[in-house]
C-alpha cells in the first residue's frame, strides 16, 4: 500500500522539468488538527523533515523546507547535506526578524528563538493582528513604530528605575529601560531565581520550549549589566520603595491562582476549598513546593481553558494518580484550539488515561471527596483524595496598593506604575509586551496609558487616503 507521500514525490518527479525549485511543506488539513504550524509541546524542530527530506530522492533542484528552525548549526548541517537548499522559516522571524542577518555574523546568542507557542497564530487567526510571545514588536513596526533592535534614547535617562519582579514584564521592561538609555536601573527579584512563573511553566509535560523566553532575557541581563543592577530573594515593602531612591518605580510583582477555588463561573470561592488542606493544592504548590496530593484519586479543576490545567493532570498522571479533569467548558482547553494544539492535547490526555468531565463544576469538596454540578444542575458526589485548583489567577497587587496609599511628597518618587499580571493576569505575551510598551513609553507624558496608535484598517466613516 502506498505511503501519503507517495502521490506527492510522483506529482514532483512528473512537474520537475516545469519549476526552477520546490518549496515544500506539509499541507494544512482541515480544522485545527494541522502540521504546517505544528506547536513545540508535540513537535520539534524540523518536525517536517520526516516527510519533506524524501523529495530528493526525486528530484536534483533547489528544495525549500520549513519545520520551525532556530538552530543556525541545525540549518547549516541541513544545506551541506542538501536535505534543503533554502531554510523556510515563517514563526522563526516573527520572533526574530534578523534571524539570517544575525547567523551571517555570527551572533548566534543574540537570537530570539521562536518558542513554538503558535500566539502568532492565534492572534493573526482570531484577533485579526499579529503578535509573539518572544517578540514585543511583531506587528507594532508600523502601528507604534517599533523597531525590534532599535530604541530611542529616553528623555530622562538620569532618573533611577526600581523595577520590582523579574518574571516576563519585569525582566522584559528593564532590558528596554536600559537599552533606552538608562543607567540606573534596578531589578528586584523576592525569588532566589529570575523568570517568574516562566520558570516552572517550562517544567510542564511538552513546555520546555517556552524556558526560551527567559533564557534569551537572562542574556539580555548579562550583556546589560553595567546599566542593569539585580537583586534576588529581596522582598521590598513600601516604604522600602519609597527610601529606595528611584525617581521611577514599575511594579511587576506577577499573579498567583486562587487558593479558595475562586472563579470566573460564579465569581465566588468554592465551599470547602483551602489550600493550607493538605487535600487542596495550586499550581504553585505542586510545581513550585514539589508537594503532591496524598491518596490516588486526583480532580483537577480546570475554569482556566489553557495549557495549565492539562498540563497540571498530564504532570499528575505520569506521576502515577488517576487523574479527571473536570471543566465548565465544552472540551478541555479550549484556548488551545486557537494555538492549533486542542485536539493533539484532548487526545494525549486521553491515551494516558486522564477521564474528563466537561460541562461541569466544582460546589464542594472535603477530605472524602467533591459534588460535581453538571450540565443541567444535577449533583453528583465523586470520590476523590485531592483537588488542583485551576481556578483563576489574581494578581499580586498588595505592594502597589500600599504605595498609592502614600504621600509621595518628599521621598524623590516621580511615578509609580504596574505591568503585566500585577495589573491583571494575562497571557505570556500580553504580560511581556506591556513590559516592553512601559520601556518604550516611560518618559511619555503619561507613561500609565498607552500613546495612540496609527490604524492599519479603515474604519467605518474614515476618509479614504492615498
Amino acid at each position: 500500500m502506498p505511503s501519503p507521500i507517495d502521490d506527492g514525490l510522483r506529482f514532483v518527479e512528473l512537474a520537475d522539468d516545469l519549476v526552477d525549485l520546490w518549496d515544500i511543506t506539509v499541507g494544512a488539513t482541515a480544522g485545527f488538527d494541522r502540521l504546517d504550524s505544528a506547536a513545540s509541546r508535540f513537535f520539534g524542530e524540523g518536525y517536517e523533515l520526516e516527510w519533506t527530506r524524501q523529495v530528493r530522492a526525486v528530484t536534483d533542484k533547489p528544495i525549500i523546507g520549513v519545520g520551525r528552525f532556530t538552530n543556525p548549526d541545525t540549518m547549516a548541517e541541513l544545506v551541506r547535506r542538501r536535505d534543503l537548499d533554502i531554510i523556510g522559516a515563517a514563526r522563526p522571524s516573527i520572533a526574530d526578524p534578523f534571524l539570517p542577518k544575525k547567523i551571517e555574523e555570527g551572533r548566534y546568542g543574540e537570537i530570539r528563538e521562536c518558542i513554538g507557542c503558535n500566539i502568532c497564530y492565534s492572534r493573526a487567526e482570531y484577533g485579526g493582528h499579529i503578535g509573539c510571545t518572544q517578540n514585543a514588536t511583531a506587528g507594532e513596526e508600523y502601528r507604534r513604530g517599533w523597531h525590534p533592535e532599535r530604541f530611542s534614547r529616553a528623555r530622562t535617562t538620569g532618573k533611577g528605575v526600581l523595577v520590582v519582579g523579574a518574571g516576563p514584564a519585569g525582566l522584559e521592561c528593564a532590558i528596554v529601560l536600559a537599552k533606552r538609555g538608562y543607567e540606573r536601573v534596578h531589578l528586584i527579584e523576592k525569588d532566589a531565581d529570575l523568570g517568574g512563573c516562566v520558570r516552572w511553566i517550562s517544567r510542564l509535560p511538552g513546555l520546555a520550549e517556552w524556558r526560551k523566553v527567559l533564557d534569551w532575557r537572562l542574556l539580555q541581563l548579562d550583556r546589560l549589566r553595567s546599566k542593569i543592577d539585580v537583586s534576588t530573594g529581596l522582598t521590598l515593602e513600601a516604604a522600602d520603595v519609597l527610601s529606595y531612591g528611584a525617581e521611577l518605580v514599575v511594579l511587576a510583582t506577577g499573579s498567583r491562582w486562587a487558593a479558595d477555588g475562586f472563579n470566573g463561573l460564579t465569581f465566588e470561592a468554592i465551599p470547602g476549598a483551602d489550600a493550607s488542606q493538605n487535600f487542596v493544592l495550586t499550581p504553585e504548590q505542586v510545581m513550585l513546593e514539589n508537594k503532591r496530593p496524598p491518596g490516588e484519586q486526583v480532580i483537577v479543576y480546570d475554569c482556566d481553558g489553557y495549557f495549565m490545567g492539562a498540563g497540571i493532570a498530564e504532570l499528575l498522571r505520569l506521576d502515577g494518580y488517576q487523574v479527571t479533569i473536570v471543566t465548565p467548558h465544552l472540551e478541555v482547553a479550549p484556548l488551545c484550539n486557537e494555538t492549533l494544539e486542542g485536539p493533539r492535547l484532548r487526545h494525549r490526555l486521553h491515551e494516558i488515561g486522564i477521564e474528563v468531565l466537561p460541562t461541569a463544576s466544582l460546589s464542594f469538596m472535603d477530605a472524602a471527596g467533591v459534588r460535581i454540578r453538571g450540565q443541567f444542575g444535577h449533583v453528583t458526589e465523586v470520590p476523590a483524595n485531592a483537588v488542583v485548583l485551576v481556578t483563576q489567577r489574581l494578581s499580586c497587587a498588595e505592594l502597589y496598593n500600599d504605595l498609592t496609599g502614600q504621600n509621595l511628597e518628599g521621598t524623590g518618587v516621580e511615578g509609580i506604575y504596574r505591568i503585566g499580571d500585577c495589573v491583571a493576569p494575562r497571557l505570556l505575551a500580553d504580560a511581556i509586551f506591556d513590559g516592553h510598551r512601559l520601556g518604550r513609553e516611560i518618559d511619555s507624558f503619561d507613561p500609565g496609558t498607552p500613546l495612540p496608535h496609527s490604524r492599519e484598517r479603515l474604519v467605518a466613516g474614515e476618509a479614504l487616503r492615498d
